[in-house]
C-alpha cells in the first residue's frame, strides 16, 4: 500500500515554468510543482501544462488603482496571458534528474499610449509564439535510503532564446521588450531543494505518505533585443500534497516571488515601473487517473501584492495540467 501511495504522490506536478514579467504586465504562475518528487531511476515523465492570468487590475505600490493614476508615455489597462507548456523530465540516476520545458505563448495586451504632443492613442496586441526554451538539472547531494528522511538538492540550468522577441501589431507598432513570446536573452538559474514525507493517515483510515518540501531559486537574466534586460527573479516556495484517497491528492503551496527592477537598454522604455514583490497562497487537487497518468489543476490567490510605481496585477491565476510517467 505504501508502495503504490508513495509512487503516486512521487510523480507531483511536473512545472517549468517561462517567467516573462515585465510593466506591461506579462506572467507566469510562480508555483513550484517539481520539487514535490525524488528521482527515481530510469523514470520518465512528460506533461502538457496550461497557465491563464488575466492582469487588469493597475496597482501603486500595495494598493489598488485607476488607469494612468501615475501617468506615462505609456498607461497600462490590461494584459491576458495564456500559455501552453510542454515539459519532459528524466531521471537519470536516483540523483541526477534533467528537466525541459518549452512554452506557447498568446498574449494580448492593452495600453494608452500618451504621445508628446498631446495626443492619447489606445494601442493594443495579439499574438502568439513559442517562449524560450527552459533546461534544468537537479543533483540530489543528500539522499537517504529511507525516504522518510529529508532529501536536499541543488538546481542549476538555464533559459535559451528560442521565443521570437519582436511582436508587431497590426499597424506595425512593436510590442515591448517585457511582453514579447521570447525575451531574446540566455539566463542563469541556481537553487535549493528540500524534500521529505511524513506518513499521515487517509481519509479511509489507512495511512500513506505525504511530500513536504521548501524549495528557493534564483534567475539573473542576461541582455536581449535592444540590450534589455529583465530584472532578476528570486522565487521561494512551500508546499504539500495530502493523500486524500489512493487516487486523490489535495495540493497546498505558498510561493514568494521577489522581482528586480529591468534594465531599459538601448529602448526608452519606463523601467521603473518594473519589479516588486509578490505572495500567494495555492489550493489544488490532483487526481491519479490510472497508474501513470494524472491530472492536477490549481488556483493561485494573491496574499500581498506590492509593485514599484503604478503597474498591472491579476486577482487569481489558474494552471491545469496533464502528466504521463513511464520507465526506459
Amino acid at each position: 500500500m505504501f508502495k503504490t501511495t508513495a509512487s503516486f504522490l512521487f510523480i507531483g506536478l511536473l512545472t517549468l515554468t517561462s517567467p516573462l514579467e515585465a510593466s506591461c504586465g506579462s506572467a507566469s504562475c510562480p508555483l513550484d510543482t517539481r520539487s514535490s518528487f525524488a528521482a527515481e531511476k530510469g523514470a520518465v515523465r512528460l506533461g502538457y501544462q496550461f497557465e491563464f492570468i488575466d492582469q487588469d487590475r493597475p496597482r501603486i505600490g500595495t494598493k489598488k488603482a485607476s488607469v494612468g493614476e501615475i501617468s506615462g508615455h505609456h498607461d497600462e489597462q490590461r494584459t491576458i496571458n495564456r500559455a501552453h507548456l510542454l515539459t519532459g523530465s528524466w531521471d537519470i540516476t536516483d540523483r541526477w534528474s534533467l528537466d525541459l520545458g518549452l512554452p506557447f505563448i498568446s498574449r494580448s495586451h492593452r495600453h494608452i499610449h500618451n504621445h508628446h504632443d498631446g495626443d492619447v492613442l489606445p494601442e493594443g496586441w495579439d499574438f502568439s509564439g513559442l517562449g524560450d526554451l527552459m533546461v534544468q538539472a537537479r543533483f540530489a547531494f543528500l539522499k537517504p535510503e529511507e525516504n522518510r528522511r529529508p532529501t536536499l538538492s541543488a538546481i542549476l540550468g538555464g533559459e535559451f532564446p528560442t521565443g521570437k522577441d519582436e511582436a508587431p501589431n497590426a499597424d506595425g507598432d512593436h510590442a515591448d521588450p517585457g511582453i514579447t513570446p521570447g525575451s531574446g536573452s540566455t539566463d542563469g538559474i541556481v537553487g535549493l531543494a528540500w524534500l521529505q514525507h511524513f506518513s499521515m493517515p487517509m481519509w479511509g483510515g489507512e495511512y500513506a505518505l505525504m511530500p513536504l518540501f521548501f524549495s528557493v531559486t534564483y534567475k539573473a537574466n542576461g541582455e536581449g533585443h535592444d540590450d534589455y534586460r529583465l530584472g532578476y527573479q528570486l522565487t521561494a516556495s512551500a508546499g504539500a500534497t495530502y493523500p486524500a484517497t489512493p487516487r486523490l491528492g489535495l495540493i497546498g503551496q505558498v510561493n514568494l516571488l521577489v522581482k528586480g527592477r529591468d534594465s531599459a537598454g538601448m529602448t526608452s522604455e519606463e523601467v521603473e515601473k518594473t519589479g516588486g514583490d509578490y505572495l500567494y497562497v495555492s489550493p489544488g487537487v490532483l487526481v491519479r487517473i490510472t497508474d501513470d497518468l494524472e491530472w492536477s489543476t490549481l488556483i493561485q490567490i494573491p496574499v500581498r501584492q506590492r509593485v514599484n510605481e503604478i503597474q498591472i496585477t491579476s486577482n487569481y491565476n489558474l494552471l491545469a495540467r496533464l502528466s504521463y510517467k513511464f520507465r526506459l
